[in-house]
């Protein structure tokens, strides 16, 4: 692990043992990690994933992920899956954020505001086109993907420096929860270790202001980007009714969504051969239209399977190479 400047992009030599585990996953990627943020004296940082193939004048269309683990584990390293939209010429940035053992909400929603400000405004020096960014995530990573992609152009106290509006040109959520009340329910709401009571910090019941704020579907506004829920109607763990609330919420306020319900239970995305749908999602929104480079044509969508505090110091010339 070494320091180096915006300079080094795409330059980094790859050891012999990532290669392999490359070559075996079919990930094509050269990962750098960048330091965005600093709270108090930790550091942040997200892992960009970049294509191996030219970059395109204005620099790769960029998919920033968030890692799930119920708020209270998880690592920007966990997630396989996602690393093969560079194969399809996109950059991936996967980002850190402090979880709720830590840190109780907003701090988690901070760091990812944080993290798309940080990439969006050091776009070009790290060869990202800064009018393409799509944000996905899934299970509790999804839920700050969706959060981050509501609000931006919102100035919301203590959640970090808010994108300029119209900068997050699509969210992808995989099983996230959407309205946490409705996921704690009732015979949960005195528990001070259901996930959702973890991530405010004390008990639901005790939380309820705070609960609805940190609810994709309450924070939803006319002109949200074009949304894609993908949701096994199997979840036990996040109940596939989360997604279909946020669905009919999106369509009432006129915002385009698409709503994927296949016959799985959660965390069915780590699976490779699920970008398929994610792919063909971005070939239906305008500014990420043809960015793909991939020769596999997405299968069409079945029937049954769619329903139509303070901010923290930024670092932004730091990066670790590997």
């Amino acid at each position: 692990m070494f320091l180096c400047t915006f300079d080094g992009l795409a330059q980094v030599p790859e050891c012999a043992p990532l290669r392999l585990i490359r070559n075996v996953m079919g990930i094509d990627a050269v990962r750098q990690e960048f330091i965005y943020s600093q709270v108090e004296k930790s550091e942040l940082a997200l892992d960009i994933y970049y294509p191996r193939s030219k970059k395109p004048p204005a620099g790769y269309p960029v998919i920033v992920w968030f890692h799930g683990g119920g708020w209270i584990s998880g690592s920007k390293r966990q997630d396989v899956f996602v690393r093969h939209f560079a194969s399809h010429g996109f950059a991936v940035a996967s980002v850190q954020y402090r979880l709720a053992l830590r840190e109780e909400f907003p701090a988690q929603a901070r760091d990812a505001r944080t993290a798309c400000h940080w990439l969006w405004k050091n776009a070009t020096e790290l060869n990202l086109d800064p009018e393409c960014m799509m944000l996905a995530g899934q299970s509790s990573g999804a839920h700050l993907a969706l959060l981050t992609a509501y609000t931006e152009g919102r100035n919301l106290p203590g959640w970090g420096p808010a994108l300029p509006r119209g900068t997050v040109k699509a969210v992808a959520a995989m099983y996230p929860p959407t309205e946490l009340l409705k996921l704690v329910g009732r015979e949960a709401m005195d528990s001070a270790v259901h996930p959702v009571a973890l991530l405010l910090g004390a008990e639901v019941q005790n939380r309820i202001r705070l609960a609805r704020e940190a609810s994709p579907v309450y924070q939803t506004r006319p002109g949200a980007p074009p949304t894609l829920l993908v949701h096994g109607t199997e979840d036990v763990i996040i109940p596939v009714e989360q997604s279909k609330l946020l669905a009919n919420r999106l369509r009432r306020i006129g915002a385009p969504v698409t709503l994927l319900m296949p016959k799985e239970g959660h965390a069915f995305s780590l699976f490779p051969d699920k970008i398929i749908n994610v792919l063909q999602f971005l070939e239906t929104v305008p500014a990420l239209r043809n960015r793909s480079t991939s020769d596999v044509s997405p299968k069409p969508l079945t029937k049954d399977m769619a329903a139509s505090n303070q901010n923290p110091r930024q670092s932004p010339g730091r990066s670790l190479a590997h």
